[in-house]
């Protein structure tokens, strides 16, 4: 082969490679614990509005921002971690009992993501639908998904992403139905999430 031959046919594979689409890449982030919770909120006899909140958010989070239909999406929450925040021990014990959540049988809620869109006219919104998993009913879920930030975190100066996501669920429907409809059926699901990538 000559010199001419062997510039020519490395000039054509590099030339095929620019032309290739980039290989998703796939990072691989964990939920900082101390401020990323699930909100829970619901109407209390027409009077307000009240709110449960649950912190402990664990799970696979690997992100292609890129390509979200790549990214696989596992999420565990601890039911146990719940804040019923002006409710105290007594309401606390009330919604872990087999009258609401159950805890005893059922110490987790799960969502697994089976699809991820980016809306065209801002890419920085999208919808995420999954399965939701609570007190051991598994239904289909949609939130309305917001990327809030991408970047090293300020302080930690890792790779890091701010995500917010929003959608409605009947807790009847997860098996979770006492004392509707003075205590609203319709609940609204608030996750504010910030994920890092862990130092090494």
């Amino acid at each position: 082969m000559t010199k001419f031959t062997r510039t020519l046919l490395a000039s054509a594979a590099a030339g095929a490679a620019f032309l290739l689409p980039a290989q998703a890449e796939v990072v691989s982030y964990q939920a900082e614990p101390t401020h990323s919770y699930v909100r829970a909120t619901y109407t209390h006899l027409g009077l307000s509005h009240q709110g449960l909140e649950f912190p402990a958010i664990s799970g696979t989070f690997d992100i292609d921002l890129d390509d979200p239909e790549a990214s696989v999406i596992d999420v565990t929450i601890d039911m146990l971690s719940l804040d019923t925040n002006t409710g105290g021990e007594e309401f606390y014990t009330h919604l872990s009992s087999s009258d609401f959540f159950n805890f005893e049988e059922f110490a987790t809620a799960h969502f697994v993501a089976t699809e991820l869109s980016v809306s065209e006219e801002d890419n920085t919104k999208g919808t995420m639908t999954g399965d939701l998993t609570i007190h051991g009913v598994t239904q289909p879920v949609t939130f309305d998904v917001t990327l809030n930030f991408q970047g090293d975190h300020p302080m930690m100066g890792v790779p890091a992403l701010g995500v917010s996501a929003s959608g409605e669920i009947l807790r009847s429907d997860f098996g979770v139905g006492a004392y509707t409809p003075y205590v609203s059926d319709e609940v609204e699901l608030n996750i504010q999430i910030e994920l890092i990538v862990p130092a090494e």
